[in-house]
């Protein structure tokens, strides 16, 4: 997996305390962004899927019946 550098500016009390906790900055800055992507994604997610759903409800039961009547037809007739 090909990786890139990201460098970011962090107050240095932060800096200090992250320090004298011995945190893994990197790793908690790679966990954030991955877990932001994520939420990002599953938010465009949901948007699509009620996008579909709304054009979805306006499909009738015969209007599903005459598609597929139309592609049989066009399948075997065609």
């Amino acid at each position: 997996m090909a990786t890139e550098t990201v460098s970011f500016r962090l107050r240095k009390e932060l800096k200090d305390l992250a320090k004298r906790y011995k945190l893994d900055i990197s790793k908690i800055a790679r966990e954030k962004v991955e877990e932001e992507l994520e939420r990002l994604q599953r938010e465009e997610r949901e948007k699509t899927l009620a996008k579909a759903a709304k054009v979805l409800s306006n499909v009738t039961k015969d209007d599903i019946v005459t598609a597929v009547r139309k592609s049989r037809e066009s399948r075997y007739n065609g």
